[in-house]
């Protein structure tokens, strides 16, 4: 449809702050549902770029695989984007409301909306694209934790394990209850990081807000309150409620577009009219913060060996003396292949009184295995004895085992 709209330069200012505010939020919704449901399907050599196997219990994480003991990495990536999130809460506000956060997401994209772009009541067709995208979530989610190829061929043969069919029904149940019965109330009345927003806001964060200066022009429409999906008034200021996804900044574009005037609520840092400061305590704080678990994290996630060597005793063979007057100790190799690729280790033993001997010579592992090889050293009695192990592109390892000959009789 062609629309003829007169050309005057307050009207057209509205009309583009309408079409590039919702148009922007749906298309930023259905990237970030594309992500979620496509990158359990991306591959990063021969594993899944973000999956944790449940039973190797192990995190794969776009080509590198973490152990469980290596799981303070997490940790450390978890803290990042806490501090991230709560810099981004001071300095641009509710924006993780409006254009990230799941809940709003999903509740944007089953929102039916009439000709005049007030909210409609759900109907059947709003309950069954509220049922395909619960039934999408649910499986997607699942898809985290088993392998999409592996996930849709049991479905289809009927042989899905009974853990992930009743994760992913459980999952899209509760994903459709919520668009049935929740919604924006979740957001008004159960939503933890709303009620800690207030705490951090501070008089230059980006918020959306009704000008004051110009409230001679409003014509007393309750537009703005009519599109907000959290049913608030934003002329009495902000407010917890307020999920900033500007359904209020293109309602009164709209109207007042009409006639020939810009919106009376907009984006704005603070007041209408000032300018937000990047630079302040808060934000400088928490910056830092998040910059320094993220080098703390990628530190030590570069520094990681692939491959990890343990020595132990063997506690079942016993140190012995053979007949030249030699140590015969037994150890075992417990060794674990982080690496993407199979590791062949050479070993070899040194002792600084003699020469020395180990069994066997070279160890295979396979990439994300875990061994423990049974090992024998022969070697001249004393202290000092080394065993290396080369492992060419993985490095070498100098692992000092408990050597302990038996004493002389």
């Amino acid at each position: 449809m062609r629309l003829d709209l007169p050309e005057h330069p307050a009207l057209q200012a509205s009309i583009w702050v309408r079409v590039s505010i919702q148009r922007s939020r749906r298309v930023v919704h259905a990237l970030l549902l594309a992500l979620f449901v496509g990158l359990p399907f991306a591959r990063v050599g021969h594993e899944s770029a973000l999956r944790f196997d449940l039973p190797t219990l192990r995190l794969h994480v776009f080509g590198a695989s973490l152990f469980i003991d290596e799981f303070f990495l997490v940790l450390g990536a978890v803290l990042f984007l806490a501090f991230l999130l709560l810099w981004v809460t001071v300095v641009y506000g509710r924006i993780w409301c409006g254009w990230l956060c799941p809940q709003t997401l999903l509740t944007d994209l089953t929102t039916r909306h009439d000709r005049a772009g007030f909210p409609a009541g759900p109907g059947l067709g709003t309950h069954l694209l509220a049922a395909g995208l619960s039934t999408l979530v649910g499986a997607a989610s699942v898809w985290y934790f088993v392998p999409p190829p592996v996930f849709l061929r049991d479905l289809a043969a009927g042989t899905l394990h009974p853990v992930a069919a009743g994760a992913c029904a459980a999952l899209a149940l509760l994903t459709w209850l919520n668009l049935w019965l929740v919604r924006e109330r979740f957001c008004k009345a159960a939503c933890p990081y709303a009620k800690i927003q207030g705490v951090l806001f501070d008089r230059t964060t980006l918020v959306i807000a009704y000008d004051r200066r110009r409230a001679a022009e409003c014509i007393a429409c309750d537009a703005c309150v009519k599109a907000c999906p959290v049913g608030i008034d934003i002329r009495a200021g902000l407010q917890v409620a307020c999920v900033s996804c500007a359904a209020c900044i293109d309602a009164c574009a709209r109207v007042l577009g009409r006639k020939g005037r810009p919106a009376l609520h907009g984006y704005c840092f603070g007041d209408p009219g000032s300018r937000g400061r990047l630079l302040r305590p808060a934000s400088l704080v928490l910056g830092a913060a998040a910059l320094l678990f993220l080098a703390l994290t990628l530190t030590v996630a570069l520094r990681r060996e692939a491959i990890d060597v343990t020595v132990l005793p063997n506690p079942s063979l016993p140190a012995r003396l053979d007949r030249e007057g030699r140590v015969v100790a037994a150890y075992v190799l417990a060794i674990a292949n982080r690496g993407p690729r199979p590791a062949a280790l050479t070993l070899a033993a040194r002792h600084p009184a003699g020469p020395a001997r180990v069994t066997p010579t070279a160890v295979e592992i396979d990439p994300g295995a875990h061994r423990r090889v049974a090992i024998y050293i022969v070697a001249p009695p004393g202290a000092g004895l080394e065993l290396t192990l080369d492992g060419g592109a993985t490095g070498t390892v100098l692992a000092r085992p408990p050597y302990a000959p038996p004493a002389a009789k």
